[in-house]
């Protein structure tokens, strides 16, 4: 289609350079380096810079030596009294991690409510999204697995709590402790 008024040639001129312009300069943009990506730290984001986290200056250890917080036993001998993850603790003791853990991976599916539609449908996020685990992860990695070489070992291993029924229950999660005979002398 030719355009024959010169007027309205003329204003369709100037409105096409107007939207080029205006758009050509007040979009925001993303540069292929990384720079200014984060309007509030400019240079967060570029490669080869190191990486920073605001963490808070508080300690989550018990104590100045970077000790784990106090449990039953402190995985240094087995304790006298038994140890449930219902029992109440006392002041300063905190539950075992076997215990968290288990309320953590609780909300899982049995075998048998594998078809349960229903069931499942009632432990599925609204959001559609789940970090339980990933979190429970991160935690592990960073707290436990990476922490400092400091402190004291644990000779005896994880402390597992008499009513814990995933380790405890079957052959199929592992032997009953009663089946080993070194066992009851142990305790």
């Amino acid at each position: 289609m030719i355009i024959k008024n010169n007027r309205f040639k003329l204003l369709s001129y100037f409105l096409f350079i107007f939207t080029l312009i205006s758009t050509s300069l007040c979009q925001e943009y993303r540069s292929i380096t990384g720079e200014g990506n984060n309007k509030n730290q400019p240079s967060a984001g570029i490669p080869n810079t190191p990486f920073t986290r605001n963490v808070p200056p508080t300690s989550f250890f018990a104590d100045a030596n970077d000790n784990l917080i106090h449990t039953p036993g402190e995985y240094t001998f087995v304790p006298n009294t038994l140890f449930t993850c219902a029992a109440n603790l006392p002041d300063g003791v905190f539950p075992l991690p076997r215990c968290i853990s288990n309320k953590v991976m609780s909300k899982q599916s049995k075998d048998n409510d594998m078809f349960d539609i229903s069931k499942l449908e009632k432990y599925k996020s609204k959001r559609r999204i789940s970090h339980m685990l990933t979190y429970w992860g991160l935690f592990v990695k960073m707290d436990v697995s990476s922490g400092y070489d400091i402190g004291v070992t644990y000779p005896k291993g994880i402390y597992i709590p008499q009513d814990d029924q995933l380790y405890l229950s079957s052959y199929r999660n592992g032997p009953k402790p009663s089946n080993f005979s070194f066992f009851t002398v142990s305790l």
